[in-house]
C-alpha cells in the first residue's frame, strides 16, 4: 500500500511514497514482458479539488536460461586400481534465445574436468542447442 491520505504543500520536493514488489509470472517461451502500475488521487492544486491518475507502463525483455548436465563415467565398473573417465556433457536449452557465457564444469570427485568439444561457432558461448562435452580422468583405488 503506498502512503493513503498524504497532502503536499507547495513547492514540496519529489516524494518516494512507497515502494511495492511485484512478480510477474512468465509463460516458458515468452520473451517480451509488459507490466502496468496505476496511482489514483486528489489533486488540490486549485479552489476545486481534480482526479488523478498516474499510470506506468514498464516492459523488460524475459530470458529462462536453463542447461541439462548429464554425467558418464567409463568403464562404469571393474576391479581397482581402476582408471576412468568421467564424460559431461552441459546442454542449452533455453526457452528463449539466452545464450551462456561463461559456463566452467568442476567436479569434487575428479579435476581437472577440461573442455572437449561443442562450441559449433567458436563464440566461446553455449549458445540454444548447443552440447559441450568436457571429459576428466583418474585412478579409482
Amino acid at each position: 500500500m503506498l502512503r493513503p491520505n498524504v497532502d503536499f504543500v507547495v513547492p514540496t520536493p519529489r516524494q518516494v511514497l512507497g515502494t511495492i514488489p511485484y512478480v510477474v509470472a512468465v509463460n516458458p517461451g515468452v520473451t517480451d514482458v509488459v507490466v502496468k502500475a496505476e496511482a489514483s488521487g486528489v489533486l488540490h492544486d486549485a479552489p476545486v479539488n481534480h482526479s488523478a491518475t498516474v499510470t506506468k507502463t514498464l516492459g523488460t525483455t524475459s530470458t529462462q536460461p536453463q542447461t541439462i548436465l548429464q554425467s558418464t563415467v567409463t568403464p562404469a565398473s571393474g576391479t581397482a586400481p581402476l582408471p576412468v573417465t568421467f564424460t559431461y556433457t552441459e546442454t542449452n536449452n533455453s526457452s528463449t534465445a539466452t545464450p551462456i557465457s561463461g559456463v566452467t564444469l568442476t567436479d569434487d570427485a575428479c579435476a581437472p574436468v577440461t573442455y572437449m568439444s561443442g562450441d559449433t561457432n567458436g563464440n566461446s558461448i553455449l549458445d540454444v542447442g548447443e552440447t559441450w562435452t568436457f571429459t576428466c580422468a583418474r585412478t579409482i583405488t
